[in-house]
């Protein structure tokens, strides 16, 4: 793995990368939460680098992890303006192919980018636990929980904090697991305490009509209906963000679109996070023409 560093937009931008972007073939970009970091996805880039070879890019999002926080928030943590960054970093790479896994908000950017302006690059796309209807009870959840950020003295403290929060919310039983993901989505703050790795301004997009419409954005099923490179959807079971109805919309809408068949799949207490996740994208990602119905399964 090697951290490197992008100036795209006149912003700096951290992502980590296994090995190194190969003429005429896919890499595959790991898109985080919103308010998480590029480093929920080391054990599943590792996997899909070792196992299948594949060139793997992880970007922590501008106001988030390494990455540099905006002075114009309003205007740069919005949906269509990230999506012009990650083409502005595929730019810089000289990569032409993806293969894309977004898992909530970055699944945002890869079905919205995938129908503007990254529908060039978009070979593949795996929206995990995210779709064009996004239930207003979870956007309220969210914004409760992030609106004001944890600010504590130790890192024993966030991790007890957060460890019922990985266990009740995600499914995630191991508590090793749980640390390093605490420790990675966390930072000093001036003052030397301890609090969450991202500006806390980025919870303001959640207060736009940021998934519904805007002037720069036409309506999201349209979007949607509109990608032309094969998807496949993950929803967990409990998912309170994609609704199972959502779900089934996402897989039947398209049937007459004349484009490649969309897939889903609905995970019983699978996690967004969960380290298990790389044996859905492997299959997908194996599948030469088309993508592949998979079996839910248990995470550890």
């Amino acid at each position: 793995m090697q951290h490197c560093f992008a100036t795209i937009l006149d912003r700096e931008i951290h992502f980590t990368q296994w090995g190194s972007a190969v003429e005429n073939k896919p890499s595959v970009v790991c898109w985080h939460g919103l308010a998480r970091t590029c480093r929920d996805f080391d054990i599943l880039a590792e996997a899909l680098h070792t196992s299948l070879g594949l060139h793997v890019i992880c970007p922590d999002t501008i106001g988030r992890g390494f990455s540099e926080w905006s002075p114009k928030p309003e205007e740069e943590y919005t949906i269509p303006h990230l999506a012009l960054m990650a083409k502005g970093l595929l730019d810089s790479l000289n990569i032409k192919n993806v293969y894309w896994f977004g898992t909530s908000m970055g699944g945002m950017i890869g079905y919205i980018g995938g129908a503007t302006v990254l529908r060039p690059y978009m070979r593949r796309l795996i929206l995990n636990d995210i779709g064009p209807t996004i239930c207003p009870d979870a956007i309220a959840r969210i914004i409760a929980t992030f609106e004001k950020p944890l600010l504590v003295d130790t890192m024993m403290e966030m991790e007890a904090k957060y460890t019922p929060y990985y266990k009740n919310n995600f499914g995630i039983q191991d508590d090793a697991y749980i640390r390093f993901l605490v420790q990675a989505g966390s930072r000093r703050t001036p003052e030397g305490k301890w609090t969450s790795h991202f500006d806390p301004k980025i919870v303001d997009m959640l207060r736009t009509k940021f998934n519904t419409g805007t002037d720069d954005m036409d309506d999201p099923w349209t979007l949607y209906d509109s990608l032309s490179c094969p998807v496949l959807t993950i929803r967990g079971a409990n998912s309170d963000l994609l609704s199972e109805a959502s779900l089934q919309k996402m897989a039947t809408k398209v049937q007459d679109s004349g484009f490649p068949k969309r897939r889903s799949c609905s995970c019983d207490e699978y996690s967004r996070t969960d380290r298990r996740r790389h044996e859905i994208l492997q299959l997908a990602l194996l599948t030469n023409r088309r993508m592949l119905p998979v079996s839910p399964h248990r995470g550890n």
